[in-house]
């Protein structure tokens, strides 16, 4: 059944009453103890709101005045020799619209969109001074999420679902917008493909919604934020074109200030530019063909769909079309890597990756532990080396929070990662195993090590194991 309901969608407005919609904010400079005077009794005549009140000669003066009283205004002060500068022509807060949900499958967005919700409403007694600021610079919009009914559906039937439910195909709600709509990174096979764009722009009530919030919005909307999953990517419009907008430079200022802010706390890595830049275009021929008609011949389902110089096609196969993909792969030179046996159940003893019946059964691991416990005196390093990928993977792996000496780790290798660019030119990435690869594994070698042991510096001050 195709829901009725668009979205929630939540605004976030701190001051309630009064707006100050095309206020000018003028700033002006008595000279004298008559433009003083003047300033001090303005507001009885004209509808004024001081920022900052009359004081003294040659101390600015500023204040907001109603649109209706301006051209009045600003022709008497005229006449009596003040200078007025206009320090905003608009003083009511800009607006800021956040989007999460628009793709069925991607929880995190939702999950992310709401806790954002808490933060701003939570903001003015917050001790943090800029999310204070932020918050109340803005006029808030949420909409957490955009496709209710593919994102129950994940729920209930298919985890994996990416569009709507429109008559049980589905439309990809991220392809049915109307800029460029249909001319590339879409499909036209409605029955099967992830990235079907509908018959026509806007042919979806989701869509439709979404474009006349906007509208009633345009006049003052600042910043439209989307979020998706996975990967840390800020991508800049547009998508459908390798050329730059009009103003990319100033959104590309913005992003990359947030990722080097990003990279500072929490050590991960965001690259900033547009789906072009990011995530780039296919390769070569043999590879855009094999790949472009994966989805016709098999039941794949794309988590990560370029392909590019060093970055790999993610996606899942259904186990029936299994070997006769990986004839066909191996026929065609294309290099496969498994990264997950099983995307939906557990592991069983039959899988790679299952982990034995309880901690230590096995011999190697038994032998390893007694070894690591015997050496673990002075031990101060442990690496473990493993294939394929650049990454340097910091414990913890079964969790995606990061814990003890986590930033002296990073610190660590983004030091020899650097090292390693400037001679080989191979860019390795930094990070635990959530913020890598994308997902999460215990019982590893290095987070027991880690887990296990505290060893001493030369001053008896306890530290972590590296």
């Amino acid at each position: 059944m195709h829901l009725n309901i668009f979205a929630i969608i939540i605004s976030i407005n701190f001051c309630v009453g009064k707006r100050y919609d095309k206020y000018p904010l003028l700033r002006a400079l008595p000279s004298s103890l008559d433009h003083l005077e003047f300033f001090k009794n303005v507001s009885d005549i004209y509808d004024i709101n001081y920022w900052q009140e009359p004081g003294l000669v040659n101390m600015h003066v500023l204040f907001t005045i109603n649109p209706l009283d301006s051209y009045k205004f600003v022709k008497e002060a005229d006449s009596r020799g003040i200078n007025l500068t206009t320090v905003m022509k608009d003083v009511q807060r800009s607006k800021v619209l956040i989007e999460g949900g628009i793709h069925a499958r991607e929880w995190i967005s939702p999950a992310f969109v709401t806790y954002f919700i808490n933060e701003i409403v939570k903001a003015p007694e917050s001790k943090n001074k800029e999310l204070k600021r932020i918050a109340l610079t803005y006029e808030w919009y949420f909409i957490p999420v955009l496709n209710p009914d593919g994102y129950e559906y994940t729920m209930t039937e298919d985890r994996l679902w990416r569009k709507n439910r429109r008559d049980g195909y589905g439309v990809d709600l991220n392809r049915n917008f109307g800029a460029a709509f249909g001319t590339v990174g879409v499909s036209r096979n409605k029955t099967s493909a992830q990235t079907f764009c509908g018959p026509q722009a806007f042919s979806e009530p989701e869509s439709i919604a979404m474009a006349q919030f906007v509208r009633g919005l345009k006049n003052q909307l600042e910043y439209f934020i989307s979020f998706h999953s996975f990967g840390q990517l800020f991508i800049i419009p547009y998508a459908f074109s390798t050329k730059h907008a009009e103003n990319f430079d100033e959104m590309k200022s913005i992003g990359d200030a947030t990722a080097k802010k990003i990279k500072k706390r929490y050590g991960h890595k965001y690259m900033v530019g547009t789906a072009f830049d990011t995530v780039g275009i296919p390769t070569n021929e043999k590879e855009i063909a094999f790949f472009s008609n994966l989805s016709k011949l098999y039941e794949v389902v794309y988590w990560r769909r370029t392909v590019v110089p060093n970055k790999p096609v993610d996606f899942t196969i259904s186990p029936t079309d299994l070997p006769r993909f990986l004839d066909s792969a191996l026929d065609s030179g294309i290099p496969l890597t498994t990264l997950i046996e099983d995307v939906q159940s557990k592991s069983d003893k039959y899988d790679e990756t299952y982990c034995g019946p309880s901690a230590f059964s096995e011999p190697e691991t038994r032998v390893m532990a007694e070894f690591t416990r015997e050496n673990s005196k002075n031990l101060m390093y442990y690496i473990a080396f493993h294939a394929y990928g650049q990454f340097f993977i910091i414990p913890y792996s079964f969790t995606p929070k990061q814990f003890d000496n986590y930033n002296d780790m990073v610190k660590l290798g983004y030091h020899v990662a650097a090292k390693i660019h400037k001679e080989y030119k191979t860019e390795y990435t930094v990070g635990n195993a959530y913020s890598c690869v994308g997902y999460l594994a215990s019982g590893s070698s290095t987070d027991w090590v880690k887990k296990a042991f505290k060893t001493k510096r030369h001053d008896k001050s306890s530290y972590d194991v590296i």
